[in-house]
């Protein structure tokens, strides 16, 4: 007797048989990661949040996409290289696969880009414009350096930290807030 068959074993729970599932019951983790990005990215419309917040999600959906690549994409095309053909349980191949990644990382962007060029304009109207550094005159400059060498060069600095010299307390109030340009 198989100890399948034998008095008090139990099938594996978690084993699934061929063809015991249809493909149309799984997802495909890269194309639920996308999914899941735009959720992100739908949280930079006008009206879901606050400005900033708006900016904010732009910038991780961004961030997210870039990281994806360089992990979930980059494992896609080794398994292209090795000439892996196989379905996933979802039923898509690595080629089918990476070309809708493709498709929709495409729309993707341009969403992206769509939500950022908005922001800068809804920026624009509040006071707050992103410019080159080279764009602004020479007393701006200046007010920018001193900015930098005074409230953000010290933060970015790498400190020695060690029990006899812990962490020091950083704390941005709102007098030096303020006196951003």
């Amino acid at each position: 007797m198989t100890p399948e068959g034998e008095a008090g074993a139990s099938p594996d729970p978690g084993a699934v048989t061929e063809g015991a599932l249809p493909e149309h019951v799984f997802l495909n983790r890269e194309l639920s990661w996308l999914a899941f990005n735009d959720r992100v990215l739908f949280e930079a419309l006008p009206g879901r949040n606050p400005l900033l917040e708006r900016l904010r999600f732009t910038a991780i959906a961004g961030a997210n996409l870039d990281e994806f690549f360089m992990v979930r994409v980059a494992g896609i095309h080794q398994q292209l290289k090795a000439g892996v053909t196989a379905r996933s349980p979802d039923g898509l191949t690595p080629r089918e696969t990476i070309e809708e990644v493709r498709r929709r990382t495409h729309t993707m962007l341009r969403r992206i880009e769509g939500a950022l060029n908005g922001l800068l304009g809804d920026l624009e109207e509040v006071g707050v414009r992103v410019t080159r550094v080279q764009t602004l005159d020479a007393g701006a400059r200046e007010r920018l350096r001193k900015v930098y060498l005074h409230q953000i060069h010290p933060v970015l600095t790498p400190l020695a930290l060690d029990p006899s010299h812990p962490f020091p307390y950083l704390s941005i109030s709102a007098t030096s807030a303020s006196t951003w340009p």
